[in-house]
């Protein structure tokens, strides 16, 4: 059974692999030119393709090229088969050949089916220690995540109570602060929550409008969500460098797709840009002080 799995799923990591350099090669040709929610569109593609394990036919397909990978003998050794090319008369002699030397094997002893364990198997077993080990890794990050978002407090700021007030989903949207992180991020997918980080400057509308805007898109667009089925899709193709390459680009074509989405919206570009310098250098300067708290503690 692992055995069949890890065919399938490198059956599918090289047909994915393909899609994936196609995307790379419309990325760096078209970037400038092509909004990044398109590139986002096209990675949902290849993500689609990583996931379902089962064959998709396609009339251009990798396997027309590479077919001694792919092909799989299901014929047992030694034994005629029947082909629909044969009358019934011969059919029936050549089946009759078969059974009658079945019938006449000497059975001195029996043979405990008991099948020796082969390379592939020791390949399957490899695969999927190591799938379950990275599944493992990602569920730790997201549990000690879920810790510091669990000690956040909710945000009682009346400007951003409005804004959201302002912008109505089907999920109920929430702001929290806390000051165990450096920069905005978003979690939840069913009850999404904005996290701000508590030395954000309240007073500048403008940059916090920004960054509310920018949250706001990555949960309009279930980022949480493509997110997650992203590291599920590095667990199962962890031996392919074009899954490596693929999870950190579509990283970046999100933050830039919603950068974008954000300056679309009306923002001021200039502005927006110098919300966004603002906030990195305040993330710098927060973990330039807890490297440095940490090395003291060691010393």
């Amino acid at each position: 059974m692992m055995e069949e799995l890890l065919r399938a799923a490198v059956r599918v990591t090289l047909s994915a692999g393909v899609m994936v350099l196609a995307v790379l090669l419309l990325r760096v040709r078209f970037q400038e030119r092509t909004p990044r929610r398109v590139f986002c569109l096209l990675w949902d593609i290849v993500l689609v393709r990583l996931l379902v394990l089962a064959e998709i036919p396609s009339p251009v397909s990798i396997r027309l090229w590479l077919p001694g990978i792919f092909r799989q003998s299901t014929e047992p050794a030694g034994v005629p088969m029947v082909t629909h090319g044969l009358t019934e008369g011969t059919a029936a002699i050549q089946a009759t050949y078969v059974f009658s030397a079945a019938d006449s094997a000497p059975m001195c002893c029996e043979v405990p089916n008991t099948p020796p364990v082969g390379l592939g198997n020791i390949l399957a077993a490899l695969w999927l220690a190591a799938a379950l080990t990275m599944a493992g890794w990602f569920l730790w990050n997201h549990l000690r995540s879920r810790r510091i978002y669990a000690a956040s407090l909710p945000v009682r700021d009346g400007y951003v109570l409005e804004w959201l007030a302002e912008r109505p989903l089907r999920r109920p949207v929430r702001t929290r602060y806390s000051d165990r992180i450096a920069s905005p991020l978003t979690y939840g997918v069913a009850y999404p929550v904005i996290l701000l980080p508590s030395r954000m400057d309240w007073r500048d509308r403008e940059a916090l409008s920004c960054v509310l805007s920018h949250e706001y898109e990555h949960i309009r667009r279930f980022d949480a969500l493509r997110k997650g089925l992203l590291a599920l899709a590095l667990c199962l193709h962890w031996f392919n460098p074009l899954v490596w390459c693929m999870y950190v680009l579509v990283g970046r074509d999100i933050e830039l797709s919603c950068d974008e989405a954000v300056v679309r919206a009306g923002a001021d570009r200039e502005g927006y840009a110098l919300a966004l310098l603002s906030l990195e250098e305040r993330r710098a300067a927060i973990s330039v002080k807890m490297l440095w708290r940490k090395g003291s503690r060691q010393l």
